[in-house]
């Protein structure tokens, strides 16, 4: 099942871009997250992306760092992370789920059986920050598609040999801003230009990630690219209401927030 072109392919006629946010897996445990994905689907998210706990998470801020930390305490198996995943599956089939993180687990795993199983639990891409394409096939495996990133600072010429290596089950991962996850500076000054300049060259989707803070945000650049990911202030928001859950219910304000989210999307693309 290819759900990322087909997902962005439903939108495209929708007329609209994709929302995406980002969880840490086993944040605070795995029951946790199996709930708060099973809430983002039935909220109307378009994709999810997990993040997958790391001691050393170079491009991420405080707050995607202390997330990882806290999965870390009690950290869940790849085992479990997988059969998490066939569950959510069960109930939830066109959802696309991409895995986030870093080389060293996944080598440490092994590449191989690591993509296997995640692509039979029901992920639908892989997203390592750390691996540039000189190492890609290293990690490149066809049951797992990886997603690529470019950032502002991406020479044209290297943007154009990643452009080139894109699985056409995949997206591109568009960096706005220099620096890391959450990171309380602004968005690149012509990130507009720059994202022309990237999709006018690209076969397959460009989403934005690394500073989006809220709906305002997401209506902003929803105006012009084909998705929209939050990570740090979504991870943060969920951090600081307790209890994340009333009941079966995700906490009305998380619930709301993520829904003015998911509707911001739709002002014209």
């Amino acid at each position: 099942m290819n759900r990322i072109p087909e997902t962005f392919a439903r939108l495209k006629r929708e007329n609209r871009a994709a929302f995406i946010p980002y969880l840490m897996v086993g944040d605070p445990d795995l029951a946790t997250t199996e709930r708060l994905l099973c809430a983002l689907a039935d909220l109307g998210c378009d994709a999810i992306e997990l993040g997958l706990p790391f001691s050393d998470p170079v491009a991420d801020g405080p707050v995607i760092q202390a997330a990882a930390l806290r999965a870390l305490k009690n950290p869940p198996s790849f085992a479990d992370i997988f059969a998490m995943i066939r569950r959510v599956r069960q109930k939830y089939a066109h959802i696309p789920l991409v895995f986030m993180g870093y080389a060293n687990p996944v080598y440490r795993y092994g590449t191989e059986m690591f993509c296997n199983e995640a692509s039979h639990a029901g992920i639908d891409a892989l997203l390592l920050v750390d691996v540039p394409i000189e190492e890609k096939e290293a990690f490149t495996h066809p049951a797992l598609p990886l997603i690529p990133l470019i950032t502002p600072l991406t020479p044209k010429d290297r943007q154009a040999a990643i452009l080139a290596s894109c699985d056409p089950n995949s997206f591109v991962y568009l960096v706005g801003r220099v620096g890391i996850t959450g990171k309380a500076t602004s968005l690149t000054e012509n990130l507009k230009d720059l994202y022309a300049t990237i999709k006018k060259h690209a076969s397959v989707p460009v989403v934005l990630g690394f500073g989006i803070k809220n709906a305002h945000q997401v209506a902003q650049f929803s105006e012009f690219v084909d998705g929209v990911v939050m990570g740090s202030a979504f991870v943060d928001l969920c951090q600081h209401t307790q209890p994340l859950f009333m009941g079966d219910a995700l906490h009305p304000d998380v619930a709301s927030f993520v829904s003015a989210c998911c509707q911001s999307t739709r002002t014209s693309h």
